[in-house]
């Protein structure tokens, strides 16, 4: 996460003393690959919907039994019941972001440096050129991009929060979600050698059987961890367990892109916001974005702002939440301990 940091953020209107140009090639540092959003729809797919909760439901059968253990004689009456409906439920969270420019600072595009006691007024063909010639299109679009990853971050590690007095929702992510009878503990696998590396295959496997006892059917399911995790798995299945030959006398090494188990096969999924001590199965087919749309302007859009002065403001608003279906369809493996690269 080194690569993020609020230190290029500055608070109020842009100027050209609080937002100076400056010339060459511009850098973005920080990666803006937000794999589980991508992998759902992003921020225009998804559904709709009509309310700031939004909720679904699911219901359980009684476990099967041998019928006449049960002592039914014949010509009783049948036994009556009904069958409970469980609701589940999320929101959608907030999402705004405001840039603010004074007239002077989307006009001055050729004012390098702070525009104090001694500005530069030109580039020159030696120093380069000042790419970011409109102000405004190149601040909104850094907003869409950080709207991508808060959102990433809230569908893997928010906690559900609804308070009935107006203060800011926040969406249940789908980490904390996963239903304990679907979370395994992966101290409880490995015991021997370099145990945050053996037991990464037994993990695994212990999760997706987890998730099929629990009734999961596993229909699209991803193994979505982060770096640290993403070596232990490797180097599993490259030490020799799962009988993988080198590709030739002079390429070795291994990348596990899907791990073929009794129970289906998973694609790996590095995701770079994860947390290290946590690896998740998570169903594809079960997530999907829920978007509260805004009468006349849809459900993530940019809009000029009311001002008052020598400057321009424009937003970037949306409300979103994640439904993630039965939570017990989903797995996790929680306290992964890793293994020293």
């Amino acid at each position: 996460m080194a690569a993020y940091g609020t230190g290029d953020q500055n608070a109020g209107q842009g100027t050209t003393v609080t937002l100076p140009n400056f010339v060459g090639e511009l850098f973005k540092l920080s990666p803006l690959d937000t794999p589980l959003l991508s992998m759902i729809g992003g921020m225009t797919g998804g559904q709709a919907a009509s309310a700031t909760v939004f909720t679904w439901q699911d219901t359980l059968h009684r476990a099967p039994e041998i019928i006449n253990t049960t002592g039914i004689a014949e010509g009783a009456d049948a036994t009556f019941s009904n069958q409970n409906r469980n609701e589940r439920k999320n929101v959608v969270a907030i999402h705004q972001y405001g840039v603010e420019l004074s007239y002077t600072k989307q006009a001055a595009t050729g004012l390098l440096g702070s525009g104090g006691d001694s500005p530069t007024t030109a580039a020159t063909s030696i120093i380069g050129t000042q790419p970011v010639q409109s102000e405004m299109a190149w601040q909104l679009q850094i907003k869409i991009e950080q709207a991508a990853l808060d959102i990433e971050k809230m569908f893997l590690d928010g906690t559900y929060t609804f308070p009935n007095t107006g203060a800011a929702r926040i969406t249940q992510g789908i980490v904390g979600a996963v239903d304990a009878a679907t979370t395994v503990a992966s101290t409880a696998y490995g015991t021997t050698g370099n145990a945050a590396v053996d037991r990464a295959g037994l993990v695994v496997d212990g999760l997706a059987k987890a998730m099929y006892d629990n009734g999961a059917p596993l229909r699209n399911p991803v193994l979505m961890c982060g770096s640290a995790a993403k070596l232990d798995i490797s180097r599993y299945y490259q030490q020799g367990n799962g009988n993988i030959m080198p590709r030739s006398y002079s390429v070795f090494g291994v990348n596990v892109t899907d791990i073929e188990t009794d129970f289906g096969k998973f694609p790996v999924v590095l995701n770079r916001h994860f947390s290290d001590t946590v690896v998740g199965l998570f169903d594809l087919d079960l997530l999907a974005p829920k978007f509260l749309p805004i009468p006349g302007k849809g459900h993530f859009f940019l809009e000029p702002l009311a001002k008052s002065g020598a400057y321009d403001r424009e937003q970037l608003y949306g409300e979103i939440g994640l439904e993630y279906g039965p939570a017990g369809w989903h797995g996790k493996a929680t306290a992964w301990t890793t293994a020293t690269p």
